[in-house]
């Protein structure tokens, strides 16, 4: 909170739909460029929330159909 306050900046990492029904593609690629906005020494670069818009259950949350 401090960074923020002090830089005058907010950093968030927003998404859309980061499932993969048949492919982990769009999951590894999620968390690539997750961990890379972590990379900086620059900690007010650094997100502070991950907002997520996109599904995060498929099939009713069942396990069965996974």
């Amino acid at each position: 909170m401090a960074s923020t306050t002090n830089s005058g900046k907010l950093v968030f990492q927003a998404v859309g739909d980061t499932g993969g029904v048949n492919t982990q593609t769009q999951i590894d690629n999620g968390a690539t460029y997750m961990e890379s906005d972590f990379s900086s020494a620059d900690v007010t670069a650094h997100p502070s929330f991950f907002y997520h818009l996109g599904d995060v259950v498929y099939y009713d949350g069942e396990l069965a159909n996974c």
